[in-house]
């Protein structure tokens, strides 16, 4: 194997690094370029909780993430210091938008922030202001937050930095931890299309194509800077064209319950199944929504999880551009999605990474290769590629030189890694391992595994699908150095050709070009590697998981609790209660079902409240443990109506059912107390014992009781 002529090929320092990193595949095979490094894990993800520093390095995302960000400026106002406002910026670029909010794990959906930012619907409304600003060109400071505090002024325009402006206002049963933890949906950096525009990088849009972000890396000031002069754009058109092919996946479906009109968006009964771009069709037991039709494949938009838009093109969807929905139809309409895009990035980083290694990632999303010819940087993908060029025995200078294949401690087949779980907000989380029944036959069914991080995919299919490419690529590990006249001068690295060769017996045997060595004899070395189309085939119905083989945690989320259930209350003659002093007094009995959560159970709390059905204001009755099913509720009125509620409280105080804590509500409760009527005398009989009558009959219980009065006539 030579090392020097590649230099014709790699004249940069830069050129250098993309070469190790892409195509030193001759001396490592393709798979291992991609080979994980667990010592950057921790650098592999977007930030996910609120960083308080001044030195933190800034953020940048691509495709779509649920990321926080740098805590910037904090400050309280009003009487009692009621209000908190927070500065989090996300980004350190202009972003496409801003979605969904989540304070902690409690979602708050961009359909319920109005166009001032004030929350609308769920337990924060009247307690959270959220403002979105994403970094655009003439960005101007938020008015609200300079209109209310001093420190905060015009000159705070945040140029091309996204934050989040948030003004909370402070209650103990809405924040029960204090500050919550502040992540956002975000739909990131706007990317070049060459494809739309050629050579005009200006001209940017939102794209989770890994092509197209792979090519903005490179390009941007954070990256490595490179002008589009010395960008082949021909190749990245074909590299984008490759991660925009749709990829079959196991059918899924959901069924629709609701239909925005005004949105031109429908939820759905599972809200954790699809990705912005995958196709759809639409079926229905009677008539689909006006402007939808059957037997036509649309392309998702997800504004707010679980929340779906239809575009008829791709580029419509990435630009938001929603089918016009008019009416509901009739029926019940199901969804299923039948396929995926083939590559996506979707994922953040900080810009204190080494360059190399962020390419390297983000260059796994798509099983990607950079090379630089002829000083331009060429972009390829994963895929079947075209023949450039048929070599046969008459194009061979010299013998054939066969290169040894992998050693077994370098083989494996199978692989397990991690990608970003769309579902789970894109934290990280292990795919389904994907193994390979000939190799792991040709190994003697001894299991060899290997380790395949994959930090900017978000799919499981597509982590699959990766993985499979993985194994395959690793092995054909066969390498070969053809000694061909000059009419393969032609040839370029990254090129499939194909061979035939009748000493080897070879006919039409393809061969990946990983290096080209123009030698003194004017004659070309080129050094291959075998290449087979079934490396980028996928069969969905056999090759597909659809589901993680285990889940990643059964431990019980703490924000998320239940409440008591089964609320009664009763108020008669059962319920009174006879003082020491003879005094009767009327109570409210209380009962209601345990709530099926153990962090309240043990260590939590039940929290009951009472008033007069006419008041606006709650009293409280003092705390009972978490496991109390009962209790009473003292000093009330006879004859008086009374709205009694039950909540439940975990440990950490975070109350039952956020979006309606007091669900458990009985309303208008007549209280009946002294005011019921005795119980009927029981077991009543009459003897005569010559002149006397001797009445009998069994005690009442009623502690209220003032005596018996009885009656009697002659007959």
């Amino acid at each position: 194997m030579v090392a020097e002529p590649v230099s014709i090929f790699l004249a940069t320092t830069f050129g250098q690094i993309i070469f190790s990193i892409a195509i030193s595949v001759a001396l490592t095979l393709i798979s291992q370029a991609l080979a994980p490094k667990p010592k950057r894990q921790k650098e592999k993800q977007g930030r996910k909780q609120v960083v308080r520093s001044s030195i933190e390095p800034h953020q940048v995302t691509y495709g779509e993430d649920v990321i926080s960000g740098l805590l910037s400026f904090a400050e309280t106002s009003g009487d009692n210091n009621e209000f908190v406002h927070l500065i989090i910026t996300t980004n350190g670029h202009e972003i496409s938008a801003m979605n969904d909010v989540y304070f902690n794990n409690n979602i708050i959906p961009a359909t319920s922030i109005d166009g001032s930012g004030d929350v609308q619907v769920g337990p924060y409304t009247g307690h959270s202001r959220i403002k979105k600003h994403l970094g655009q060109s003439g960005q101007v400071a938020d008015a609200d937050l300079v209109s209310e505090l001093s420190n905060w002024t015009s000159a705070h325009v945040g140029n091309s930095r996204a934050y989040l402006y948030l003004r909370m206002k402070w209650n103990n049963d809405i924040f029960p931890t204090g500050l919550p933890n502040i992540r956002v949906g975000t739909k990131g950096k706007k990317v070049w299309d060459p494809r739309l525009d050629p050579g005009a990088p200006a001209t940017k849009a939102f794209s989770n194509n890994a092509a197209l972000c792979q090519l903005d890396y490179i390009m941007s000031s954070f990256g490595f800077n490179i002008p589009v002069g010395e960008i082949h754009e021909a190749s990245w058109i074909a590299a984008a064209n490759t991660c925009d092919q749709q990829v079959p996946t196991l059918a899924t479906a959901a069924g629709m319950v609701n239909i925005n009109l005004s949105a031109d968006t429908v939820t759905v009964d599972d809200t954790e199944l699809w990705l912005s771009g995958d196709v759809i069709r639409l079926t229905t037991t009677g008539t689909l929504p006006a402007g939808l039709s059957l037997a036509t494949d649309y392309y998702l938009i997800i504004d707010s999880k679980g929340s779906y838009g239809f575009a008829l093109t791709l580029a419509n969807a990435r630009a938001g551009t929603k089918v016009n929905i008019t009416d509901i139809g009739s029926g019940n309409h199901t969804l299923t999605r039948n396929s995926e895009l083939r590559y996506t990035i979707n994922g953040s980083f900080q810009v204190d990474t080494s360059p190399a290694d962020i390419l390297q990632d983000l260059l796994s999303a798509s099983f990607g290769t950079m090379t630089f010819q002829q000083g331009q940087f060429k972009g390829y993908t994963a895929g079947i590629t075209a023949v450039s060029k048929s070599i046969a025995d008459d194009d061979f200078m010299d013998t054939i030189q066969v290169i040894t294949r992998p050693s077994r401690s370098e083989l494996f087949n199978k692989v397990r890694g991690t990608y970003n779980k769309a579902d789970d907000n894109n934290v990280t989380s292990d795919f389904a391992p994907i193994s390979v029944a000939l190799a792991l036959s040709e190994d003697n069914d001894v299991e060899l595994t290997t380790d395949l991080p994959l930090p900017y995919t978000n799919s499981n299919s597509m982590a699959q699908r990766i993985a499979l490419i993985h194994i395959l690529k690793h092995r054909q590990g066969m390498v070969v150095q053809l000694p061909l006249k000059i009419s393969a001068f032609g040839t370029a690295v990254w090129d499939v050709v194909d061979v035939t060769n009748s000493i080897l017996g070879w006919t039409n045997k393809k061969f990946r070009t990983l290096e080209w060595e123009l030698r003194d004899d004017s004659s070309i070395l080129l050094t291959c590697q075998e290449e087979d189309d079934a490396s980028y085939t996928w069969v969905a119905a056999t090759d597909e998981i659809l589901v993680d083989t285990a889940p990643d945690t059964n431990l019980p989320d703490p924000f998320d609790v239940n409440a008591p259930t089964n609320l009664v209350v009763t108020s008669g003659a059962d319920e009174l209660f006879l003082k020491l002093d003879g005094t009767v007094v009327s109570r409210i009995h209380a009962a209601w079902t345990l709530p099926a959560t153990e962090f309240v159970i043990a260590g939590g709390r039940i929290e009951l409240e009472y008033k007069k059905s006419v008041d606006s204001a709650w009293r409280k009755v003092p705390p009972l443990q978490g496991n109390s099913t009962e209790e009473f509720i003292w000093d009330v009125e006879d004859g008086v109506l009374y709205d009694i509620r039950v909540r439940s409280v975990n440990s950490l105080g975070v109350a039952s059912d956020t979006s309606d804590p007091w669900a458990q509500t009985v309303s208008n409760h007549f209280v009946e107390g002294k005011s019921a009527l005795p119980a009927n005398v029981t077991g009543f009989s009459a003897q005569q014992n010559g002149n006397v009558i001797v009445l009998r009959w069994s005690q009442v219980a009623d502690i209220d009781l003032a005596g018996y009065e009885i009656r009697f006539t002659q007959i």
